[in-house]
């Protein structure tokens, strides 16, 4: 069987390569076969283009290697191509070889090496001759390297597989050279047999290219702030987007994430926060073409640091495998080109093209497996079944009532006195729950193991390239149900014939995702319920309950189960997007191009939300009144909402670019760049929701008589759905432009303007600027070129202004269009948006200086930059009087500042050859480091008042300053406050300055003087900032021979975060009802009086026993308990260090995967997420949730991953 698919092989695979480059050609004519010349003492180059334009075929060769060349004397008549070469190449220092339809001219030095295109090189000798093949590390072969014996006068080159032969004696060593790799130097040592993988010359200045998505840019040239990443230097298995794996590698971005669950979308903040109420996240870029989030989320959702973005960003659909290089710009010298949508950085991603040689197919296939929390974990602090029983034994014996509905212990005893069971069964029913130990995490959650495929294939030639990918992701979740399917795929294609170059590209993507629905709150339940109560009856049926809760009118019923929560009710999110891109440059003259770029990318996104008719959802919806017709909106059914979205984007640029020496001694160089370009999207979008809903009956809805069912009828009319449409048309114009000296001195401007008619009544008001200045100073071309231990220095510095608008603003009244109301008879109408003439732009000043270095021969390399930015007019809120129509208006009422330091370090303590195998042993440090301090200098909206504070900005509660949304002058954006705790007074009940209650007429006498500002300064204090001032990582890389081991450390510092509640709340509190678990911690809570002085955790306490708050509810705060949540006491740092990924590589040998067939073969075992060191006093809390939120979510999950990647 394996000699069968041996054979097949060998047949099937050079069919399929002659397919692929014959397809490569068929739109072009054909062309003879046969040459006919007649020259004397001619130009080498001169007869090469009469056979170009006779046979249709290109030259690829050095114009430097041509001026060696001696003349040509021919006379050929009808001569096949192969004999006329060989004629042409006959007494010259290089010969030739035909691939396609390509004729590439190689320098030989030894007429003894000179191949010919039907044989290999050296075919002919016997005696003393090495063959082998010369490959990159990524498996492709590397055609036409250069091979020399060093010392001698031999050479050679490689074939179109990568194969040479070449004579060389034992104690030889071969000198193996290629464009953009290094050099290596191999032994040969008595061997016959020597295959070479040729690593990249990464850090070689002149061949390092940045891409800022409308030019490529010399590292040289660069001005600009950038990081740029190889996508197979940050590759992890087991994250399915690229978002996830840039954490800590980027200098200046922060990286936060507050759920673990499948598909859940990363918040990404670069050098800062530069705006109040427009959005903070980066702008994406792909292939030249901005991309935008499939479904439009508003910005106040997206600033929201308890929000989790289920839906998805502008990269979700793109597979990283598809993916070639990453480039962050992150200064306005960088992002000009992009105007007002740049404000908050720019990433721009380079998908993959075609590489010219045969085709390369390459297959990546990743099983991970998610491992689920655990009550024994670290990272779990509930009270097992035996101390949660503890708890109601004390509440018992306290006499403190219960509230509720009563299950487990407090359920047996009032069965008990109420005479419905005897002693010997209380005694069974209590042992029975104090052993119960539910494990509702293994119950809604489980270890899974996800896979994911991707399959590509490329090649080509210098004239043609192609590349084209599928892939498929099965991402499931560890929440029981919930999963992610992704479908992606790319075709591109490349054609650079002469003056004319194309590059066609086509992705298209599909995803299905299944979440169950937040109102069920399956990781609340998880934490939040007793592990006294049991999950079945005695009998093996499923035990309902009638869940506690605050409402007035509280369900008694029992009808919730979380198994039958979860399998009666589901979200699914639908979305699939393709995209086409052409781009079109022509040469009109030498170093003068002209570019033209087309897209059209078309996405849609379904997402349903459904509750079946037997759930506790339902249950609650019906009210206490079921049987009631009058009452009950959902007599029938369950219900069904779904949320659709349209998108459609056209994009149509034209631009000229142009770059030439403009004297002899090639010392001046000037550089321009013009592009205009018109951009159009549309969204349609509805919302609906629909009672009745029947998805077990096939999905079907159920058809209910009004008049009989008037509460169901006032539900079906209110339930009206809304279609909503918006269209977006910009025109924007874009110039850059640079002029180099000597390689030395770099000067660079970028302009970009835009037209926008929602800002003002002045024309002038209505075009903004986007523009940014730059220059680079080479200096190791300069002072230091002499200095041998200098690679490169290079000193930047730059300056630029950035303008933002928001959505929604407009200098017009906007009459949105009502239906018909039967109750007036007639058609209504709303107000959508009232005018905002005086509305300018929002500017942001960003200045910049950097340095970059490479010393030792690559082995320090940095990268080290300090920036400043500050925002005038910054959108804000302002309160006015409700007699406008509205309560609430934006205003340019802002100062905000940004001010930091990006740090990126490469070290290479070792690299060099080992052992008698000559093993290749390099390690690799690279730390990165980013710090930004932000803060509000002046809020326009907050003034005084004969001395006392008016504030005009919405009405900031304290709940405003407890969860960090208020804004304060002299302020970091997030700054969040909290109670000032005294210590327990002696019933176990907290205490705090400023609102104790042995001073209550006091203190009521003197706030009744003050604002509610004034009042919150006193009883409350700044406990921190929840978002870091640092965050960076570090790489350690060792290589050995066929291994490879990586680790990557994220970090983050600054930040403080709040403990999880445990005397308040969801999953916490001084007085539970018999369904809540609690934190362990309360196991040390106050019990007796004297406890104070050993405990600062509040005891149970009876509402007759605590002291009543003498404020009114809305003042500063809900009660003592809240603040004791809320207090400074419960407040730590969120700093941390994570083990974020961790990576063993095997890349096979030559012998190895020769033996199977394959051209590479690479073994991977990898890990994410796998350890976090974190403050102790958040007893396993994800230091990436705070507390502060009403909910607990899903944190990130340990993966283990092993991924097998092949190249056929």
């Amino acid at each position: 069987m394996k000699q069968l698919f041996a054979k097949k092989k060998q047949v099937y695979l050079p069919v399929l390569r002659y397919l692929l480059v014959a397809a490569c050609f068929l739109p072009f004519r054909s062309w003879a076969q046969t040459v006919t010349l007649k020259v004397k003492d001619a130009p080498v180059k001169k007869v090469f283009d009469e056979v170009a334009k006779q046979t249709g075929y290109t030259f690829f060769y050095d114009e430097n290697l041509l001026s060696k060349a001696n003349p040509v004397t021919a006379d050929l008549k009808k001569a096949a191509l192969k004999t006329a070469m060989d004629e042409l190449c006959n007494n010259q220092p290089f010969t030739y070889a035909i691939e396609s339809k390509i004729i590439i001219i190689t320098f030989i030095t030894d007429k003894r090496n000179i191949p010919r295109s039907d044989s290999t090189i050296n075919s002919g000798q016997k005696e003393g001759i090495v063959t082998g093949r010369i490959i990159s590390k990524d498996g492709l072969s590397l055609a036409g390297a250069s091979l020399v014996v060093k010392g001698k006068s031999i050479a050679g080159t490689t074939d179109e597989n990568g194969h040479y032969s070449i004579a060389a004696d034992a104690n030889d060593q071969l000198i193996i050279s290629y464009v953009n790799y290094k050099q290596e130097i191999i032994s040969i040592k008595k061997r016959k047999v020597i295959d070479v993988v040729l690593e990249p010359s990464n850090n070689t200045m002149e061949t390092v290219v940045i891409s800022n998505g409308y030019q490529k840019i010399e590292q040289k040239h660069l001005t600009g702030s950038v990081t740029r990443l190889k996508m197979d230097s940050i590759m992890q298995p087991g994250f399915t987007t690229v978002d996830k794996m840039l954490e800590g590698r980027v200098p200046g971005m922060i990286m936060m994430q507050n759920s673990g669950q499948v598909g859940a979308v990363p918040r990404l903040r670069i050098r800062g926060t530069s705006t109040i109420l427009g959005t903070r996240e980066p702008l994406w870029v792909v292939d030249g073409i901005v991309r935008t989030d499939p479904v439009p989320i508003p910005a106040s959702q997206l600033n929201d640091l308890e929000f989790v973005n289920l839906i998805g960003n502008a990269i979700s659909g793109i597979n990283p495998y598809d993916i070639e290089s990453i480039d962050i710009l992150k200064d306005a010298a960088a992002t000009a080109l992009y105007g007002v949508r740049a404000a908050n950085g720019v990433i721009v991603v380079t998908t993959k093209r075609g590489k010219a040689g045969p085709p390369s197919i390459l297959y990546n296939n990743t099983i991970s497996v998610t491992r689920r929390p655990r009550y024994t974990d670290n990272d779990v602090y509930m009270m097992n079944s035996q101390e949660r029983i503890d708890v109601s034994r004390e509440m018992f014996a306290k006499q403190i009532p219960v509230t509720g509905v009563p299950e487990a212990y407090e359920k047996a005893l009032l069965d008990y006195y109420g005479g419905k069971i005897d002693y010997n069964t209380l005694r069974e029913r209590l042992s029975r729950a104090e052993q119960m130990n539910t494990d509702w995490l293994g119950i809604v959650t489980q270890d899974v193991i996800s896979a994911n495929h991707a399959l590509s294939i490329s090649g080509g030639n210098p004239l043609s390239k192609y590349y084209a990918s599928v892939g498929y992701t099965n991402n499931r979740g560890v929440i029981k149900g919930e999963y992610e399917k992704r479908y992606t795929g790319q075709l591109s294609y490349n054609l650079d014939y002469r003056k004319l170059k194309t590059d066609f590209n086509i992705t298209f993507n599909r995803s299905d995702r299944r979440y169950s629905p937040g109102e069920i709150g399956v990781m609340n339940f998880a934490y939040a319920t007793s592990r006294a109560i049991p999950l079945y009856n005695e009998d093996g049926t499923l035990h309902y309950f009638a869940p506690s809760t605050t409402s007035t009118n509280p369900i008694t019923r029992p009808s919730f189960n979380i198994i039958n929560e979860m399998d009666r009710s589901g979200q699914t999110i639908e979305g699939n997007e393709f995209a086409a891109t052409a781009k079109i440059t022509y040469e009109l003259m030498r170093g003068l191009q002209l570019e033209t770029i087309l897209n059209y990318t078309a996405s849609n996104t379904e997402e349903r939300n459904w509750n079946e008719e037997k759930t506790n959802v339902m249950d609650v919806l019906r009210g206490p009144l079921p049987d009631n017709p009058n009452e009950n909106p959902y007599p029938f059914g369950g219900r069904l909402k779904q949320n659709s979205n349209r998108q459609r984007n056209f994009t149509v640029g034209q631009s000229v670019n142009f770059n030439h020496f403009v004297d002899g001694g090639k010392k001046h160089l000037i550089s321009g760049f013009l592009r205009g370009e018109i951009y159009s999207t549309k969204n349609s979008g509805m919302s609906s929701e629909q009672p009745g809903y029947y998805p077990e009956r096939g999905h079907t809805f159920a058809v209910v008589n009004i008049a009989d069912y008037p509460a169901y009828g006032r539900n079906l009319a209110s339930k009206v759905p809304i279609i909503s449409e918006m269209l977006t048309n910009r025109a924007s114009l874009a110039l850059s432009g640079s002029y180099v000296f000597d390689e030395r001195y770099v000067i660079s401007g970028n302009a970009m303007t835009a037209f926008s008619n929602a800002f003002g009544q002045r024309s002038n008001e209505k075009f903004n600027p986007t523009w940014g200045l730059s220059a680079r100073w080479n200096i190791d071309r300069d002072l230091l070129k002499n200095v041998k231990w200098v690679d490169r220095v290079a000193l930047r510095i730059s300056y630029g202004t950035v303008g933002a608008m928001r959505d929604g603003e407009t200098p017009y009244t906007i009459i949105r269009k009502g239906a018909f109301d039967s109750w007036f008879q007639s058609f209504t109408s709303k107000i959508k948006s009232y005018p905002n003439p005086n509305l300018k732009w929002e500017k942001t000043d960003d200045y910049n200086v950097g340095l970059e270095f490479s010393l030792f021969g690559g082995k320090l390399n940095g990268d080290v930059a300090v920036f400043y930015k500050k925002t005038t007019n910054a959108f804000m809120d302002k309160r006015i009087s409700i007699v406008n129509g509205r309560e609430v208006y934006v205003v340019n009422g802002g100062v905000l500042e940004n001010k930091g330091i990006d740090l990126a370090l490469n070290f290479t303590p070792v690299n060099q050859t080992l052992g008698r195998n000559n093993k290749k042993f390099v390690w690799k440090i690279d730390p990165q480091f980013g710090q930004i301090f932000n803060r509000l200098l002046q809020n326009a909206t907050r003034k005084k008042v004969a001395d006392k504070l008016v504030d005009d900005a919405v009405n900031f509660t304290y709940q405003n300053y407890l969860d960090g949304t208020v804004l304060l002058d002299d302020k970091p954006i997030n700054t969040f406050y909290s109670y000032r705790f005294k210590g327990l007074n002696g019933n176990g009940q907290p205490v705090f300055y400023g609102a104790e209650p042995e001073n209550a007429a006091e203190l009521k006498e003197r706030f009744s003087k003050m604002s509610p500002q004034e009042i919150f300064s006193v009883v409350m204090e700044e406990s921190g900032r929840r978002e870091p001032v640092l965050q960076g990582g570090i790489s350690s890389y060792v290589r050995y021979g066929s291994w490879m081991l990586s680790v990557n450390f994220a970090y983050s510092v600054g930040n403080k975060i709040r403990l999880l509640q445990i005397a308040s709340g969801n999953y916490g509190t001084y007085r539970p009802s018999s369904q809540q678990n609690l934190r362990k911690e309360y196991v040390n809570r106050w019990r007796y009086p004297g406890d104070e002085a050993k405990t600062n955790i509040p005891g149970l306490n009876s509402p007759s026993n605590i002291s009543n708050r003498w404020w009114d509810s809305n003042l500063f705060a809900l009660d003592y308990f809240q603040m004791y949540d809320n207090s400074d006491l419960r407040v730590v740092s969120g700093d941390y260090i994570k083990l974020q990924s961790a990576k063993l590589v095997y890349n096979c040998t030559p012998e190895q995967y020769r033996l199977l067939h394959l051209k590479d073969a690479t073994l991977t075992l990898s890990g994410t997420n796998l350890f976090t060191w974190a403050n102790k006093d958040l007893r396993g809390q994800d230091p990436t949730q705070s507390g502060s939120g009403p909910n607990i979510n899903l944190g990130l999950r340990p993966q283990y991953s092993f991924t097998i990647s092949v190249n056929l």
